[in-house]
């Protein structure tokens, strides 16, 4: 639709039919808000907009393609990393990306959560209970760790399944 208003198409019903998802259900107010004049000024702003756009959308791709041939000798752990509930192709590389290939260098699963900064700090000195805010960690690390978790949680058929019996 954005097209054919940047190509000078005055129709509403033209444009009307190149509506999509959502707008398909609005018509009357599609075709209220597509009504009147279009100045040239703005449809170059638009075309210009739009070519910025895909420009963007080309550098995404590239991107993805170097993430991609980076990630070529790690297929092996991506597919383990993926069989996490909630865990997708993209958050398994941004896992594999933070952590690194070897997670060995972290002796538990406390010391890792410790790592990220998830877990509550304890101070106790004479049984007076000081700070129990968790410690700074990994920030880029643990915003990935709490999408999977509220993209686990927020899926009902993921949240209606038992965890692995390695998580408890």
């Amino acid at each position: 639709m954005l097209e054919l208003l940047v190509k000078g198409e005055t129709d509403v019903e033209v444009l009307v039919k190149e509506a999509r998802g959502a707008l398909r259900k609005k018509e009357s107010e599609l075709k209220e808000a597509l009504a009147g004049k279009l100045e040239p000024v703005y449809r170059l702003l638009m075309r210009q907009h739009m070519e910025q756009v895909r420009l963007l959308q080309r550098h995404v791709e590239e991107i993805n393609q170097e993430v991609a041939g980076a990630m070529k000798e790690h297929v092996a752990t991506l597919v383990r990393l993926t069989k996490i509930p909630g865990v997708d192709l993209y958050g398994a590389q941004e896992l594999l990306a933070e952590i690194g290939p070897n997670a060995a260098v972290f002796y538990s699963a406390e010391q890792f959560a410790s790592w990220v900064g998830v877990c509550p700090g304890s101070q106790e000195s004479a049984g007076v209970n000081y700070s129990h805010r968790s410690a700074k960690g990994n920030r880029y690390l643990r915003r990935i760790l709490c999408q999977i978790c509220l993209g686990r949680h927020s899926h009902q058929a993921l949240y209606r399944q038992p965890l692995p019996s390695w998580s408890t």
